[in-house]
């Protein structure tokens, strides 16, 4: 094996073993792994050559629970589970949960809608990689800041494209955070969603089922 994929039993404890009663949300089709050899092309795919501990997956409700039942003026959909293809460290592969959950209001006879995403990663190393590249930066098309949010004091980046006004009055924003080191949390607001009311979208969020 290129790599060691540990999984740990302790992160089914920390977290929780789940919720009764009827789910929170729209399930994902069953899903069933590929058989796959360990290869080592695979292995770099998913880690870059790192080793890697891969967690087992949490009940999905759990993320069901992160995600804000109302926000302010927006109707909340249905949350709807997704099971998403991902090489594990040895070059197989498995499957990781993605939640995500629209917001959508009527401005006369069009929807404006602001959707969250949360996904657990299990701690695959490519699934976040990307983080690590994000920079601060402000141009004549819109600008990208660390955040933090009050409401689960921790940092997030907060991105925005101007839109033809070349203000925050015309464009989209979105804002992302991770969450030790596993969980990845996306906000992504269309045309006429303010910029303040992304940010309160993320001071709703509830951190504490994944605690």
């Amino acid at each position: 094996m290129l790599n060691r994929i540990i999984l740990a039993a302790a992160g089914i404890a920390l977290i929780g073993s789940g919720c009764f009663g009827a789910p929170e949300y729209q399930s994902a089709p069953p899903a069933v792994p590929p058989d796959i050899e360990p290869n080592v092309e695979g292995g770099k795919a998913s880690t870059g050559g790192y080793e890697a501990t891969i967690t087992p997956s949490i009940d999905t409700q759990k993320l069901a629970e992160v995600l804000p039942k109302e926000l302010t003026s927006f109707i909340a959909g249905e949350a709807v589970e997704h099971k998403n293809p991902a090489p594990l460290p040895d070059g197989t592969a498995t499957f990781y949960t993605s939640l995500d959950r629209e917001y959508t209001r009527m401005v006369g006879d069009a929807p404006e809608i602001l959707r969250i995403t949360i996904t657990d990663t299990r701690g695959i190393p490519v699934l976040l990689a990307f983080l690590e590249n994000f920079t601060e930066y402000e141009s004549d098309g819109g600008y990208r800041k660390l955040v933090l949010i009050n409401e689960v004091s921790e940092n997030g980046w907060w991105s925005y494209n101007y839109g033809p006004n070349k203000d925050e009055s015309s464009g989209s924003g979105n804002f992302i955070m991770k969450h030790r080191d596993r969980f990845l949390i996306q906000i992504d607001g269309g045309s006429g969603i303010k910029a303040d009311e992304i940010l309160e979208a993320a001071n709703a969020l509830d951190l504490e089922p994944l605690r």
